[in-house]
Order: structure tokens, then sequence, then C-alpha cells
């Protein structure tokens, strides 16, 4: 009976290695041809061209892709807008005070709790700062000053202009871009600021405002001393 075969370390020509023979240590675990071929032993490929770009947009980190779509983006924007296409704009700021017919003692007393809005002239000045904001003020202007035609001036901007032609709904969205009025019940005044595109525009609109402001206050004071002639 001859002998079982045994492994050499004689390779065979040409690079191939029969399943007879001993295979080195890179091709350990390698299936062998269980009809006797030869298997080649090729060395491994880089991945180059279309792999190697996949490969690396799958490596790129989402995090700075996030931060280049949320914040680089829209601040390049914002300062390419505001450096070169955004139009000057003007403000007249001014700031009015109402003053109560009542006894000092309750504007005292009121001060001394630390809030005015309790008291007549905190809810007037609340309800006046709304009506600033309203289409009452806007309607009441419209009498004396064009506002469609200031707030689409030559001088603006396409992104600020005010794209005419436009319905009184469009039209207070607008202006409260442009006119700021509030309450501050710190000091109790009322804070007006007006935007324009023109001084002469901003200057027109804040005494438009200030006018329409005065006639509103004169009408609360009138109603509020009807109101205590009925009451008495």
């Amino acid at each position: 009976m001859a002998p079982p075969p045994t492994a050499t370390r004689d390779r065979a020509p040409g690079g191939w290695a029969t399943p007879s023979q001993e295979l080195g240590p890179s091709t350990a675990g390698l299936p062998v041809p269980s009809d006797g071929g030869q298997i080649a032993i090729l060395p491994a490929r880089r991945p180059t061209g279309a792999d190697a770009v996949t490969g690396h947009r799958r490596r790129f980190p989402r995090r700075l892709l996030s931060f280049v779509v949320v914040v680089l983006i829209p601040v390049t924007l914002a300062g390419a807008y505001y450096f070169f296409i955004a139009s000057d704009q003007y403000i007249a700021e001014f700031r009015f005070a109402l003053r109560s017919v009542e006894p000092a003692r309750n504007e005292a007393s009121a001060i001394f709790q630390g809030s005015t809005t309790s008291s007549p002239i905190g809810v007037d000045s609340y309800a006046i700062a709304q009506y600033l904001g309203s289409r009452d003020i806007i309607d009441d202007l419209g009498k004396t000053l064009d506002l469609r035609e200031m707030f689409s001036r030559p001088e603006a901007d396409w992104v600020a202009r005010l794209q005419l032609p436009v319905s009184i709904e469009e039209l207070v969205r607008y202006w409260k871009n442009q006119v700021d009025a509030f309450f501050d019940a710190t000091n109790g005044t009322i804070v007006v600021r007006a935007r324009a595109f023109t001084p002469d525009d901003a200057l027109k609109l804040a005494q438009g405002i200030f006018a329409s402001s005065e006639r509103l206050v004169n009408d609360l004071s009138a109603r509020a001393r009807r109101d205590t002639l009925r009451n008495s």
C-alpha cells in the first residue's frame, strides 16, 4: 500500500498551488476546489475612479453637511444681501406718556405696587399700542398719506419694497414690519419707531402716527369724562 500524500513546500510553476501543496499564511482559510483545480492568489485591488468617489461620499460627515446647510449657506446669503443689495432705511422714533385726571395718590399707589397695568393709564396705553399696529391706524393715515407709494419707493430694494398692487390685508402685514409700537411699563411711556426709505417719509410717517395717537387719546379722555358725568 502506498503511503498517504504529504504536503511539500515546492511551488507549482507559474505561481499556482495545487490542493496537495501547502499554502502560505496569506491563503489560509481559502476554500479548496474539490475537483483538484488550482487556486489563483491575486493581490487586493484598491478602489479607483467611481468606487473611490462613492466611498468618499459615504464617509462625508453628516454634522459637517448640516452645518453647511443650516448655518454657512444662510449666513452667506444674508451677508450678501445686507452688504450688496439692501437699501438704507431711516427710523424716526418718538415717545409719549398719558396723564390721568384722577388724584395723584392713585398713581403713586400704583407705582408703589410695582405695576401700572391695572390703572386706567396702563389700560389706555396698551390700547393705543394695539391701535398703532392695527388696520384702523392705516385707514386714518390713508386720509393724509399715500402709504402704498411711500413703501414702494424706487430707492428701496426689491426685497424690502412693497410690491404693488397689494390688498389692505397685505398692507397691514407690511405695516407691522415697518412700524413698532409698544408700551414700556417701567416708565409708563409708549415707544413708536417708524421706518421708511427716505428721511422725509420717515418724518412724515412719525408725525402722522403721533397725530392719530393724539386724536385717539382725546377721544378716550372725552369718553371717560362722559362716563364719569353719567355715573355721577
